[in-house]
């Protein structure tokens, strides 16, 4: 992995400057903080690409990357092979846009679901509405 490797990116302080005189678990977030660092700088662009690709908006594209990176950030002390946080993020993010997919699916079905069409019969529709509103075992 490139982008985990004992390289650091370019600007990026020395790790024995970051890590000098701190407790345990900041030098496991200077860690983390680093690793997950390089890791956008190399592969954030191409996350976007394939999110805008998933789900056709850019805004929501780099929303579900970027939460996915936070995510591999707080996760970064429990997963159990650093060297696949790439493959974690990757699938972070294609959840990530199915997530949005099916809220996009669910919002247009509420809309389309509250419109009365125009040559509706009054009392059918309401009565179909309603059974529509009503949960799976309710009906």
């Amino acid at each position: 992995m490139a982008g985990l490797s004992n390289r650091r990116p370019a600007g990026a302080p020395d790790r024995a400057d970051t890590v000098a005189g701190t407790a345990p678990a900041q030098i496991r977030v200077a860690d983390a903080r680093t690793a997950v660092t390089a890791l956008y700088q190399v592969h954030a662009v191409g996350l976007i690409r394939l999110a805008v690709i998933m789900t056709g908006d850019r805004q929501a594209a780099e929303d579900v990357v970027q939460e996915a990176f936070c995510g591999l950030f707080r996760r970064w002390a429990h997963l159990a092979d650093q060297d696949k946080a790439l493959s974690y993020v990757r699938s972070c993010a294609l959840n990530g846009c199915r997530s949005e997919l099916r809220r996009r699916i669910r919002t247009e079905r509420r809309a389309t679901r509250d419109t009365v069409p125009a040559d509706a019969e009054s009392a059918e529709y309401a009565a179909l509405a309603a059974l529509g509103r009503l949960l799976e075992g309710d009906r």
